[in-house]
């Protein structure tokens, strides 16, 4: 019987293989990927605090609570960075939103913040901002790294692209260092966090950043580019300083209202006077909460990632060389098992290696900080934990159906010869 099904079986594994890598070539499972390492197995993991407290950390938060417009948050946003500017912050990171309306108020409140000398003004990108997850395949195309300058070149600006890429709770970031391009003028634009940098290690405005196949140098700091044009950060705890200043806006006299907090601290808190000098040479990033209070992470914290990344080299490593050569082993071995066992513990099997798979490269990442995309990997297993299974059971059906046809006929034999 094991012998008649061995062509079967090979057949139908040879299928489910040439089916995973047209899967993996077309990425037609897009919307699943890097889903499994951005899960969090432990919720406790999504909020965990910093290890360590270093007032003197460069790099800090400004947060913005307010549900407003663009145009009204522009307006709040120049009286922030002037108040920063006065605290002696060294610059501010400004989202710019891609809905933003070219009014004259709207050019007047630029005008104010480009004025200060201290801001970086961060384009969004509109895919990011108005389509979900599965529209956004188009931005994994270089063809399609083309950013407007956020105020059509009618004034100049130092800014640059907010490119980073990322889903709620995630775990991984990515982001284009230097690849797109003005639409416009067709010159390069950096990411904004590159801009935020010079300001910080006192490049000038003008540095010229070093574009390779597989890294991008920028000053002193290499920045490893996967083949798909991104580079890749993970989230770490990072450092907290002893506290700061918030703000959010009063719906009574639609004003700025400023509070000053502490991290762990039991008494009344610290004074605003107090709170501000913390941001005295820092590089501090305006974390507006736009039209939600329940995002994480925010575009801020997700910024502070990619700038402790690119000053310690934390970067992660992507490698999918050899996710070919792994789906072969686990769809041979599937095969193995369901050519010598029975089906259900073929099932099970593949429900193990699954867990076993997504372990793994969740390890990889947590403690190697390689980037092995695991859903690729996980297809082809669950495939052929459901489909060899079904694939034998009809195969035994109908070898059991001949050898009753067969007995029925010798009996038949038999019974003639007797007579």
């Amino acid at each position: 019987m094991k012998t008649s099904l061995a062509p079967r079986f090979m057949l139908w594994s040879m299928l489910i293989f040439a089916a995973s890598v047209a899967v993996m070539q077309l990425r037609l499972l897009y919307s699943f990927e890097l889903s499994p390492l951005n899960f969090p197995l432990d919720a406790r993991t999504m909020y965990r605090e910093p290890q360590t407290e270093d007032p003197g950390y460069p790099f800090v938060l400004f947060s913005l609570w307010a549900p407003l417009p663009p145009a009204e948050y522009v307006r709040h946003a120049a009286r922030i960075v002037d108040d920063l500017k006065k605290a002696g912050a060294k610059a501010v990171l400004v989202q710019v939103p891609v809905d933003m309306p070219w009014t004259p108020k709207v050019r007047e409140q630029i005008e104010k913040i480009r004025k200060g000398g201290i801001a970086v003004i961060g384009q969004s990108l509109r895919e990011s901002e108005m389509y979900g997850r599965s529209s956004q395949r188009a931005l994994d195309n270089p063809k399609n790294w083309w950013i407007r300058h956020p105020v059509f070149h009618h004034m100049d600006l130092f800014w640059g692209v907010l490119s980073v890429r990322y889903e709620m709770f995630g775990n991984v970031y990515r982001f284009v260092p230097t690849q797109y391009r003005d639409f416009d003028r067709g010159g390069p634009v950096p990411d904004a966090s590159l801009q935020l940098l010079k300001r910080h290690f006192g490049y000038p405005d003008d540095l010229e950043i070093q574009q390779g196949s597989y890294q991008v140098r920028f000053g002193s700091h290499p920045i490893p580019i996967a083949s798909d044009g991104y580079a890749y950060v993970k989230r770490v705890p990072l450092p907290r300083g002893g506290g700061g200043v918030s703000a959010a806006i009063s719906p009574e006299t639609d004003s700025l209202q400023y509070s000053a907090w502490e991290y762990g601290r039991d008494e009344e808190g610290i004074s605003l006077e107090t709170a501000w000098r913390g941001y005295k040479d820092k590089i501090v990033i305006l974390d507006w909460s736009g039209t939600s209070f329940f995002i994480f992470p925010s575009f801020g914290q997700v910024y502070l990632q990619i700038l402790n990344a690119i000053v310690t080299n934390n970067f992660v490593t992507r490698m999918d060389e050899w996710n070919l050569l792994i789906v072969l082993f686990f769809v041979a071995i599937m095969a193995g098992l369901s050519f010598a066992t029975r089906g259900w513990i073929v099932f099970v099997s593949s429900i193990l290696f699954s867990i076993g798979v997504v372990w793994f490269t969740r390890w990889l990442l947590d403690q190697q900080s390689i980037l092995m995309e695991p859903t690729y990997i996980l297809f082809p297993i669950l495939l052929c934990g459901v489909v060899l299974p079904l694939i034998k059971l009809s195969g035994e059906k109908k070898i059991a159906e001949q050898t009753v046809k067969e007995l029925k006929e010798e009996l038949k034999r038999i019974e003639k010869s007797r007579k």
